[in-house]
């Protein structure tokens, strides 16, 4: 009896785009030439834990939109050990921007949308066994990237308490060597997402305690957000000078989430 041949899988494609209201249609037309597509907003999951966990056969990194952000991502992946062999593919933009990409990049392959098909297959056929890893964050995004404001050092151990599904996310791309951990680890880093006022008060000290010397950065939701509990910068601040804390620097961390950073006052 004669058997049909399997089909080949279609190649595993990540896109990387800066707004989800628009990425669709790269989706639907990365699809449509052929490929399998892995996609979710950049604020919904930990990018790069995520292409780790199913590496693909390439990734496609949106340069229409926030062409700063898109080189960011390219040299974030290209820094870490476990992405860097994967193929880049810059797809669009102006060209005074991908000169600047290609720069730092040298040996990602660039393209317009029109021509996506062509230049993945090319990019997956040729990836790269000695690829540019380029130096230490010679570009930051537009301000100050999250993990600079927050303090996260390359080689850091950052412990989250009570995180948001989201929060890996917002940190990324980590500096190299961060780890993310959860309690009851040790860092070098707390960031705790404080939101009752009552479970606060019932928990804060036995959080700075078992941070300590470490330095904590406490969340807690914006009067303004729709998480807003009742939960302010006051009492968290009074509540921890209260147990020999002092704080010393305060950070938006986004549309939610504001932060005051605490150090265990000297004696």
């Amino acid at each position: 009896m004669e058997r049909t041949p399997l089909k080949k899988p279609l190649p595993l494609v990540r896109l990387i785009h800066q707004h989800p209201a628009d990425a669709g249609a790269r989706v639907d037309l990365l699809a449509s030439l052929g490929f399998r597509v892995q996609y979710e907003p950049l604020a919904s999951t930990p990018l790069f834990r995520s292409i780790d966990a199913a590496p693909p056969s390439a990734i496609v990194i949106d340069l229409d939109r926030l062409p700063s952000h898109g080189l960011h991502y390219g040299h974030a992946l290209r820094r870490r050990k476990t992405t860097r062999f994967i193929p880049l593919v810059f797809a669009g933009g102006l060209p005074e921007k991908i000169e600047k990409v290609r720069a730092l990049l040298p040996d990602a392959v660039y393209c317009d949308w029109d021509s996506a098909a062509r230049a993945i297959a090319q990019a997956i056929r040729t990836a790269p066994t000695q690829p540019v890893v380029p130096p230490e964050m010679p570009i930051s995004k537009p301000g100050r990237a999250l993990v600079d404001k927050l303090g996260v050092k390359p080689g850091m151990a950052v412990v989250l308490i009570d995180a948001p599904r989201h929060a890996e996310s917002l940190l990324e791309p980590l500096p190299e060597g961060v780890e993310i951990l959860t309690p009851p680890a040790k860092g070098d880093l707390f960031i705790w997402f404080a939101r009752d006022p009552a479970e606060f008060q019932n928990s804060v000290a036995s959080v700075l305690r078992k941070a300590a010397p470490s330095p904590v950065w406490i969340a807690w939701p914006k009067q303004a957000s729709s998480q807003f509990t009742g939960l302010t910068q006051n009492m968290i601040r009074q509540s921890a000078i209260d147990l020999g804390w002092v704080d010393y620097k305060i950070c938006s961390i986004d549309e939610t989430w504001s932060g005051l950073l605490f150090q265990k006052r000297k004696v």
